[in-house]
């Protein structure tokens, strides 16, 4: 098993740049899969990181035997975040702001002050968590390129990428937050789906469910 650090996030921050994107991190991923000479990966992906394993896919359908999207950005050609998550992503941007000369979202106030910056927006469904859970959280969140979040994914071989067989692990609150969207029903029409009943973090909230549903993938 392999759990790499995206380009400038976690202990790998001090490595973000303006031309950190969405881009980097497929770049990230591919090469870890190249120079480990990986075969019949089974790529997971949480949240944006969805964005990146499907341009993983993209770039060596070869390698990979199965996505799994862990609540998860499903997207097409040529979407970003930005337009997979638009709700979401309009709450992230109330957080931007220029940091060692990057612009930025997130950190430890990303929730806190997009709620209390943005009461214009429609409201997104309270997103349950437990505090053993959130202090985790806030005392690992780093800043975040927004490049990352408004970069279109670029597939160069979609047909493939939707053959690789694929499995979407949804929980409640994503369902909730946008269930008229395109991009939300992608995520019922995988070759197997589940629904967690918890928040987002629901590797953290419920990491036995979750880890017997990737057992059985």
């Amino acid at each position: 098993m392999y759990a790499p650090t995206l380009t400038g996030s976690g202990d790998r921050s001090h490595l973000r740049t303006p031309d950190t994107g969405l881009s980097t991190h497929v770049q990230d991923v591919y090469e870890l899969l190249r120079w480990e000479d990986l075969s019949d990966v089974i790529l997971v992906g949480h949240s944006y990181g969805g964005m990146v394993i499907t341009g993983v896919a993209d770039r060596a359908p070869e390698r990979i035997g199965q996505m799994v999207y862990l609540d998860a950005a499903q997207p097409l050609d040529g979407e970003g975040l930005v337009d997979v998550a638009p709700l979401s992503m309009q709450y992230a941007a109330q957080t931007r702001r220029i940091l060692d000369g990057v612009d930025v979202v997130g950190g430890t106030a990303f929730e806190s002050q997009g709620r209390q910056t943005a009461p214009t927006l429609p409201a997104l469904p309270e997103n349950p968590t437990a505090d053993e859970i959130q202090e985790w959280v806030d005392a690992h969140d780093t800043p975040f390129p927004w490049k990352a979040f408004a970069e279109k994914l670029s597939l160069r071989n979609e047909s493939r990428v939707r053959a690789i067989r694929r499995a979407s692990v949804n929980t409640t609150w994503s369902l909730r937050s946008e269930p008229e969207s395109e991009a939300a029903q992608r995520r019922l029409q995988a070759d197997s789906v589940w629904e967690v009943d918890t928040g987002h973090n629901l590797q953290l909230l419920e990491p036995q469910q979750v880890a017997d549903i990737l057992v059985s993938v």
